[in-house]
């Protein structure tokens, strides 16, 4: 993937979804990943959304715990 590709990727994702500035997204993937990074982080910020890393690694419950802390 060239690095137009991978914008152009997460840009038509949080269009779709219709993010803005006041989402909040939480990541439990790793950011290897390809919607841990591409699609979650890239997207995130290009909508100046706030991004949440509950974890290292996966972990379940860090992720449920971060949902709670920032479903507002």
């Amino acid at each position: 993937m060239s690095h137009f590709n991978i914008v152009n990727n997460a840009d038509g994702f949080a269009r779709r979804l219709s993010m803005t500035d006041l989402d909040v997204v939480v990541i439990p993937l790793p950011l290897y990943h390809c919607f841990g990074l591409n699609l979650g982080v890239v997207a995130t910020i290009s909508r100046a959304a706030t991004l949440v890393l509950p974890s290292e690694t996966f972990d379940g419950e860090a992720t449920l715990y971060a949902v709670m802390e920032h479903k507002g």
